[in-house]
């Protein structure tokens, strides 16, 4: 079910996991960065999450309407809000 609150509940959760969870490890501080999938050196970590269609922007998410938005989506990746659905997979 695609319930705006849980789906912001769950980026809550996300923007928590990637910019503020830590853990200390014989005395040093570990983040998700120093263990997520980075295919490009540099970059930031690839997130796997339903909240990409969104690009996890909790402005678009809250502007929406979750379910005609996921099927404008999936029934063309070419319109401006989805085309960084196409170029995430790419990566």
């Amino acid at each position: 079910m695609l319930d705006i609150d849980i789906l912001t509940q769950i980026l809550d959760i996300q923007e928590y996991i990637m910019t503020d969870l830590w853990v200390d490890y014989n005395g040093r501080n570990y983040t998700i960065h120093d263990l997520c999938y980075k295919p490009v050196p540099g970059k930031d970590c690839v997130v796997q999450s339903p909240l990409e269609y969104w690009q996890s922007n909790r402005t678009k998410l809250m502007n929406s309407d979750p379910y005609q938005y996921m099927y404008n989506c999936l029934n063309d990746l070419l319109t401006d809000n989805c085309t960084y659905l196409i170029l995430f997979a790419v990566c």
